[in-house]
C-alpha cells in the first residue's frame, strides 16, 4: 500500500468550508500540533490560510479571493466561488478532521517504508522519523492520563453549593431544570449574586471568586432589557453597585444557533486570557445552542463538546434547560437525558402544590443529595420586588398546612352541632357527630382532637361548648 492511498478528499472538503468560514483558529485550539501538512487535495486552501493569518485577516471568502486574485490563481482555484459551503456542525468537523490527522500518520509512515524499501534511508534513519509518529499528541496524552499512585490530583472543591451540598466543582457540568415559570431565573440570579458578593441567596452559596476569575453567562432565551435587569437584580441582592470588570454576561437570544457555540468558545478564550481563569460558566438556555434537542447525534456532541470545555479551562459549566411540557421530572429531549446522565449535580425547582411557593432539591448527585423536604423553598415578595427565602423546609411547610387544614374542618362540624343544638352533654355531642360523620368511632375520634386543640370546653353543667 503506497502513501497516495491514504487521502480523503471527501473530508478535506467539508473541512475546507469550515476553513472558508474563519473556522480555522478553532480547528488549531482543537487539535494539538494541527498543520497544512496534514491535507492533500485542499491543502492550497490550508496554505492561502495562513498566509491572511499572518497578515492580521480573519479567513473568509473575500480574503481568500483577494489573496488569489494577487497571485493570479484565482480562476484555477474556483473563481469568486472559491469558499464554498461545507459542513457547519462541529462534530462532523471533529470526525473529519480526526480521520484526516490519522491519514496523514499513516502516509508519513508508508513513505518512510517506501524510501527505506528503495534503500534510500538506512534502518536507523527509519527508525528516527518513525518515532515522532509513534510518540504524537494522542500517545503523550494518554500516558500523562495514566493512574499514578504516587501523584494525587489537587481535591475538587464545589464552586456551587445548595444548602451546604455540593452540585458542582471545575471541569464539570451542572444542571438546573424546572417546569416553565418556576424560578428558573430567580435561581440564576442567585448564583449571579453569590460569585459577586461570596454569600447565600436563596440557598445557593459558592466558594467565593477572591481571585477575580470570569464569571461567564450566556442568556440565550430573554430579551436585552429583560437580561438587563436579571443581571441589575443580581447586583442588587449582592448589594454591589458597579459590575466588576470579570462579570461577562450576554444577551444572545438573537443570535443564530450555530453562531452561540463560536461565541461560547471565543469568550472562553478571551475570558482565559483577561482574568487568569474562568471561575464559572452559566449557559440560561443551553438547549438553544443546538438545533435539535431531540437529535441524539447532535445532543451527545453537544454535552461531549462542553464537557470538554470544562476540563480545558477547569471551570463548572452550568446548563439551564426546562422539562418537558406537563412532566414533573423529565427535562426536554435528549439533551436533557444524556446531561442527566453527564453532570455532576442538578438543582430542581418544583413549585409546591396550590401554591406559589417553588422548592429547590437535589436529585443524588456525586457530592450531595437534598431530598425535596429538605430543600429551601422561596417565593416572590412584593414587598422587596424580588424572590425571597422563606423560613422552614418542606416537610414542616406541609405539616403546618395539614394542620390549619384540620383545624379547619374540626371547627365547622363543632359549630354544625353546637350551633344546631347547643350546649351538648358528651353522649349527645357524639349522637350529634355520628350523624354527620356516618361513624360513632369516627365521632369519637374527631370529639378527642377537638378538646386537644382547645377548640371546646367543658361548662360547671357538663355540658361541651365552643370555647371562648
Amino acid at each position: 500500500m503506497t502513501a497516495a492511498q491514504f487521502v480523503d478528499s471527501q473530508a478535506e472538503e467539508a473541512v475546507r468550508g469550515w476553513i472558508c468560514s474563519n473556522g480555522r483558529q478553532r480547528l488549531k485550539e482543537n487539535f494539538s500540533g494541527f498543520s497544512d501538512s496534514w491535507f492533500i487535495t485542499t491543502r492550497v486552501i490550508h496554505e492561502a490560510a495562513s498566509d491572511i493569518e499572518a497578515k492580521g485577516l480573519a479567513v473568509n471568502n473575500l480574503t481568500l479571493v483577494e489573496h488569489f486574485l494577487a497571485k493570479g490563481t484565482l480562476e484555477s482555484e474556483g473563481g469568486n466561488r472559491i469558499a464554498f459551503p461545507g459542513s457547519d456542525c462541529w462534530e462532523v468537523i471533529q470526525y473529519a478532521v480526526g480521520k484526516i490527522r490519522d491519514l496523514y500518520f499513516k502516509r508519513r509512515a508508508a513513505e518512510i517504508f517506501e524510501q527505506g524499501a528503495k534503500g534510500n534511508l538506512t534502518a536507523l534513519q527509519a527508525i528516527s522519523y518513525l518515532e515522532p509518529l509513534a510518540t504524537g499528541p494522542e500517545i503523550e496524552t494518554l500516558a500523562s492520563r495514566r493512574f499514578n499512585a504516587a501523584v494525587e490530583p489537587q481535591e475538587a472543591v464545589p464552586r456551587l453549593c445548595l444548602a451546604g451540598q455540593g452540585v458542582c466543582t471545575a471541569g464539570n457540568l451542572a444542571l438546573v431544570t424546572g417546569a416553565a415559570k418556576t424560578g428558573k431565573s430567580a435561581v440564576v440570579q442567585a448564583i449571579l449574586a453569590a460569585c459577586l458578593d461570596g454569600s447565600e441567596h436563596l440557598g445557593i452559596h459558592g466558594a467565593g471568586n477572591e481571585q477575580g476569575r470570569a464569571v461567564i453567562h450566556f442568556d440565550t432565551e430573554q430579551s436585552r432589557y429583560d437580561h438587563w435587569q436579571l443581571v441589575r437584580r443580581s447586583m442588587h441582592r449582592a448589594r454591589v453597585t458597579t459590575a466588576p470588570v470579570w462579570l461577562r454576561s450576554y444577551s444572545l437570544a438573537d443570535v443564530p444557533t450555530e453562531e452561540r457555540r463560536h461565541h461560547l468558545h471565543s469568550e472562553l478564550r478571551a475570558a482565559q486570557e483577561a482574568h487568569s481563569g474562568v471561575h464559572l460558566v452559566i449557559l440560561d438556555g443551553v438547549a438553544d445552542l443546538c438545533r435539535d434537542p431531540n437529535d441524539p447525534a447532535e445532543a451527545f456532541g453537544l454535552v461531549e463538546e462542553l464537557h470538554r470545555l470544562a476540563i480545558r479551562f477547569d471551570c463548572p459549566i452550568i446548563c439551564v434547560l426546562h422539562l418537558n411540557p406537563g412532566s414533573d421530572f423529565k427535562t426536554r429531549g435528549h439533551l436533557g437525558s444524556q446531561l442527566e446522565r453527564k453532570v455532576e449535580g442538578t438543582i430542581a425547582l418544583e413549585r409546591e402544590k396550590n401554591s406559589e411557593v417553588i422548592n429547590l432539591w437535589m436529585p443524588p448527585s456525586r457530592h450531595g443529595y437534598l431530598t425535596k423536604d429538605q430543600g429551601p423553598r422561596f417565593a416572590w415578595s412584593d414587598e422587596s420586588g424580588r424572590h425571597e427565602l422563606i423560613e422552614g423546609r418542606r416537610k414542616e411547610a406541609v405539616a403546618q398546612a395539614k394542620a390549619e387544614q384540620e383545624r379547619a374542618e374540626l371547627e365547622r362540624l363543632a359549630h354544625l352541632v353546637i350551633d344546631t343544638n347547643g350546649p351538648r352533654k358528651w353522649g349527645d355531642f357524639i349522637s350529634d357527630l355520628t350523624q354527620i360523620c356516618g361513624s360513632k368511632k369516627s365521632a369519637e375520634r374527631k370529639f378527642t382532637r377537638m378538646k386537644a386543640i382547645s377548640l371546646l370546653s367543658q361548662a360547671l353543667t357538663g355540658e361541651w361548648e365552643l370555647a371562648a
